[in-house]
């Protein structure tokens, strides 16, 4: 009856242990859906996040291309830039040409111009004299020399009032001529306050060529980036399928768990069925051993909360996994106290019923002298010896109750051995685990700081992206000013070389008209020259033919005189 109250009462504690164990594996349950909660917002954040890299890589890659676009624009409008430069540089040279032959052109009708001049003093003299000449010779000469003029359809005053006329128009054109150098003296002071505008242009153009070779720079660097965070990604994908599986892993360990919970609460219903007159405990009875069923049924618990511990271990990985072990372990640590407390107690216990049993051993001793004693000082007489008789027998019944006694003693003292010795191996399996918490802790932690670390280093690059495209679209926005801005002076260039070009042309067309006036009046001065001179030659053949005259009338007088 003892050993079936004894195995009773470890019915009761495992009932007792299973309802912890149903109470543990439903806060597995609970940890485990809040495990798969915390994997779902994970995943969800991942997938936020991927889609985030995704759109920011998308609309560096859009900036990139506006960027290539910009700069193929910016190219070709500064190939325009460089050609209308050209050319207006090349007009400028055939304006400064033009110039030169026009101021050629001028010097030399200045001289012309001088020598006719010096020609016209000649011819004047000449008159002076020619008057002086008539005067002195007799009026039909001089009329005779007016006649000829006449006849050539031009007088000395005709002839002086066409060089007057002359002069006048010689007097304009030089006039023309300075205002022309004039205005090709402000166009040319023009040109050179172009110069600095051209120079600056091209400091510009050079600043843009350097400015577009970095942002090309940058945007290598950004897709060489975008390659790394896609690895980066790509290796984000790889550990969160192997979380996956590790997820559906732990998954199915948690059915055979919850199986083998089923399967110890169907055998412990069947043990309570069974009562005490189960053949199992008729067995144990019978053998005096632990039945086979209930030791099996223990170490099932026992592996059923290792196993637990174990699958704890293994699904807990952020900073809420390890405050749960970290209440596992003082969890373990209360228990191993429990147990040592425990273990105190059975010695305690241990060493009493040592005590009591070296005491009752003693007592059987020294009743068994007493009685020994007294049977030998009492032989003679038959009522003493009738009454050590009944004494012996009672003594004897005493020393059975004291033997059965003992023998239950002992076998309390064995069971409390076996007991102790299923603490130890509890108690060892509880420190294995507890080191293996500890050690999983520590991984825990070193994979925490790890993923903290990486956290940081992608939120560093993300700020650093940031910053990169901050500063490419600060670049783009100075870029489209700088554009807005060449494309204005642009525009006002191009209106200034329309006006340049309008006033190019109205002065090469006055030099046109100038110069075939010019060549006109040279030639019509060349014309009169000609006349001039023969009327000089039959002016002086007149002369000559009047100094004949003269002489010949002297002669005549000097002949009639004598």
């Amino acid at each position: 009856n003892a050993e079936i109250d004894s195995l009773n009462s470890k019915v009761e504690n495992l009932s007792i242990e299973l309802e912890k164990v149903r109470q543990r594996s439903s806060n597995f349950e609970r940890s485990y859906q809040e495990q798969v909660v915390i994997a779902q917002r994970a995943t969800t954040e991942k997938d936020d996040r991927e889609r985030y890299y995704s759109d920011l890589v998308d609309k560096l890659m859009n900036e990139g291309k506006s960027l290539k676009k910009l700069n193929e624009l910016y190219e070709k409008r500064q190939e325009d830039d460089t050609q209308a430069i050209m050319r207006l540089e090349t007009e400028v040279s055939t304006v400064k040409t033009s110039l030169a032959e026009s101021n050629a052109l001028s010097s030399q009708l200045n001289e012309e111009i001088q020598n006719m001049k010096d020609e016209i003093v000649k011819l004047e003299e000449e008159k002076k004299e020619l008057t002086q000449l008539s005067s002195i010779a007799s009026a039909s000469p001089g009329s005779a020399v007016e006649k000829a003029l006449q006849k050539k359809g031009q007088s000395i005053i005709q002839m002086y009032s066409d060089y007057t006329n002359i002069q006048e128009q010689l007097i304009l054109e030089q006039k023309k001529t300075r205002e022309l150098s004039e205005a090709l003296t402000t166009f040319k002071f023009e040109l050179e306050n172009y110069a600095p505008q051209i120079q600056q242009r091209n400091e510009e153009y050079n600043q843009l060529l350097e400015e577009n070779h970095y942002i090309m720079e940058q945007l290598k660097l950004s897709q060489t980036e975008i390659q790394r965070l896609s690895q980066i990604k790509e290796n984000v994908e790889a550990e969160n399928t192997e979380l996956t599986n590790r997820n559906d892993k732990l998954q199915n360990e948690k059915e055979m768990y919850v199986e083998h919970n089923t399967s110890l609460m169907r055998q412990i219903e069947e043990l309570r069925k069974g009562g005490p007159s189960s053949p199992v405990i008729s067995a144990a009875d019978a053998d005096g051993v632990i039945p086979r069923d209930l030791d099996g049924l223990y170490r099932l618990s026992f592996n059923l909360r290792s196993e637990k511990n174990i699958l704890l271990k293994k699904i807990k990985t952020l900073e809420s996994e390890i405050g749960s072990l970290q209440e596992l372990l003082s969890q373990k640590d209360s228990e191993n106290k429990n147990a040592v407390q425990e273990i105190s107690r059975l010695q305690q216990n241990q060493r009493q019923l040592h005590a009591r049993l070296e005491s009752l051993e003693q007592e059987k001793r020294l009743y068994q002298e007493r009685t020994l004693r007294s049977s030998l000082s009492d032989q003679g007489s038959p009522s003493r010896l009738s009454s050590s008789v009944f004494n012996l027998s009672s003594n004897i019944q005493s020393d059975e109750k004291l033997q059965a006694e003992y023998q239950d003693i002992k076998n309390r003292l064995e069971i409390a051995l076996g007991e102790i010795k299923v603490r130890d191996e509890n108690i060892q399996k509880a420190n294995l685990e507890l080191t293996a918490l500890r050690y999983e802790k520590t991984q825990f932690s070193l994979e925490r700081k790890h993923w903290e670390d990486r956290c940081k280093v992608l939120q560093s690059h993300y700020d650093m992206k940031e910053e990169e495209v901050q500063n490419i679209k600060q670049i783009l926005r100075q870029t489209q000013r700088l554009n807005e801005q060449m494309e204005k002076q642009m525009i006002k260039d191009e209106d200034n070389k329309l006006t340049l070009n309008s006033e190019l042309t109205n002065v090469k067309n006055e030099l046109n008209i100038r110069q075939a006036k010019w060549e006109e009046i040279q030639n019509n001065f060349n014309k009169e020259m000609e006349n001039l001179l023969a009327a000089k030659e039959k002016a002086e053949s007149v002369a000559r033919d009047s100094q004949q005259l003269s002489e010949e009338n002297k002669r005549l007088e000097r002949e009639i005189t004598e």
